[in-house]
């Protein structure tokens, strides 16, 4: 693994932010994520649903729009082609954010993170293969599951996270 000035683990609302600010502060970081960039809002949460009720109002006043003189036969819902529609939004937002950290010199990697001791943080890769590295500051954002706070250490940094434990 390479030596980063910032190690931050999670890449959701307050991980892949705060690459994005460390890289444009001019800091070698890398934001590590287990899933996909974004977290739970961007890929399993608000916006698939919202993407999904989307459809679903749309199909509900189609289908009532005789009211107002709009008149539409054979309407029908396809749930798979929902279901394909929610994901190419899901997938355009998961490249959006990958193309801001890139765009913004931060490095991106799926794995999981850890703080082994006060100066080094293992990283697992989705593949299974293991690094250890000293980073000059971490930090972890665990938006979905807080667990403690913890801050950039950089002294030029100003972003943080700030987890209630």
């Amino acid at each position: 693994m390479k030596t980063y000035d910032a190690i931050v683990i999670g890449g959701g609302p307050g991980g892949y932010p705060c690459s994005i600010k460390l890289g444009q502060l001019g800091l070698k970081v890398v934001c590590v994520e287990k899933e996909k960039p974004g977290g739970v809002c961007l890929n399993w949460g608000c916006i698939p649903s919202k993407a999904l009720i989307q459809a679903a109002n749309t199909y509900e006043r189609t289908k009532d729009g005789a009211a107002i003189g709009v008149k539409v036969s054979g309407i029908e819902l396809d749930p798979n082609a929902m279901q394909d529609w929610k994901e190419g939004i899901v997938k355009k937002l998961n490249d959006g954010v990958r193309g801001l950290l890139k765009g913004n010199g931060a490095d991106y990697l799926e794995g999981t993170a850890k703080l082994v001791s006060k100066d080094t943080v293992e990283v697992t890769l989705k593949d299974g293969g293991r690094s250890r590295s000293p980073p000059s500051s971490s930090t972890a954002s665990r938006s979905s599951a807080p667990r403690r706070r913890s801050t950039c250490a950089q002294s030029r940094s100003a972003c943080s996270s700030s987890a209630a434990a």
